[in-house]
């Protein structure tokens, strides 16, 4: 978790400004961070970018919980 902390507080003056998350599941399998929706795809990308780092894979985004929960 420490981890993508730092990830996204080093990456956010290059997605103009601080951005808003909240990790709302964390599990070994699958883990739902919560992101603020006008920097997801920028984001999305920067994450694909840097799977060996971080040593997570984005699978889904969605604008609802519900969706991300399926």
């Amino acid at each position: 978790m420490g981890l993508i902390k730092s990830f996204l507080n080093k990456n956010s003056e290059s997605l103009n400004g601080k951005i808003r998350w909240r990790i709302i599941e964390f599990e070994e399998k699958n883990s739902i961070i919560l992101i603020d929706h006008t920097k997801s795809i920028i984001l999305r990308k920067l994450m694909e970018d840097n799977i060996d780092k971080l040593g997570l894979k984005p699978i889904k985004t969605s604008g609802t919980l519900k969706a991300l929960r399926k």
